[in-house]
């Protein structure tokens, strides 16, 4: 199981950006791509740092594998605050930052909010790094909590994707997502 990612990273010393592609797997040499032809749904998600947890990203590869049909998601992360500052205010669309204080939902109404947003394009969530979002990125984009539970970005990045997962798979009224107290999907 396999897929590239796409990666943005910055220079400090030259303010730079590059373009880094990335082979995840580390069980086949064979890759897929995040981007799907087919896929017309469209998330972005921005953060800083990487994901340094083999596990997280052998996790993170499954659920962009489980979605590449029906959802292209790019995957930018940035080396600093500052740099992701500059890309965040580069990406057209609707724009969601995860911080503690933002409105916590629940999946029913993140898989609505999420669907309602790609109606308008493209949909991009960011994730602060150790230090959480800056001031200028609440301002900017709608707040959201996924938990009232505090999480590191790394693990905040994989319960987005499986919250993002989950919203299609309710969307398309499977049985991933088990309904709670009789919610209507």
């Amino acid at each position: 199981m396999a897929f590239t990612a796409t990666f943005w990273f910055n220079c400090n010393k030259t303010g730079k950006s590059w373009l880094f592609t990335s082979h995840l797997s580390h069980k086949t040499k064979k890759s897929l791509q995040t981007t799907s032809p087919y896929a017309l749904l469209h998330v972005s998600i921005l953060s800083t740092g990487k994901t340094k947890e083999l596990w997280l990203r052998m996790a993170m590869e499954e659920y962009l594998l489980r979605l590449r049909p029906f959802i292209t998601v790019d995957l930018l992360w940035t080396r600093d605050t500052q740099h992701l500052l500059q890309l965040v205010f580069k990406q057209p669309g609707c724009l969601y930052c995860l911080d503690s204080s933002g409105t916590l939902i629940n999946s029913i109404e993140f898989k609505k909010l999420l669907y309602q947003s790609f109606e308008k394009g493209k949909v991009n969530f960011v994730i602060g790094g150790p230090e959480g979002l800056p001031e200028a990125l609440k301002c900017k984009g709608k707040l959201l909590s996924l938990s009232p539970l505090t999480f590191t970005h790394q693990m905040t990045r994989l319960i987005l994707v499986e919250q993002i997962y989950r919203a299609a798979q309710i969307h398309k009224g499977t049985a991933y997502h088990k309904r709670e107290n009789g919610q209507e999907l």
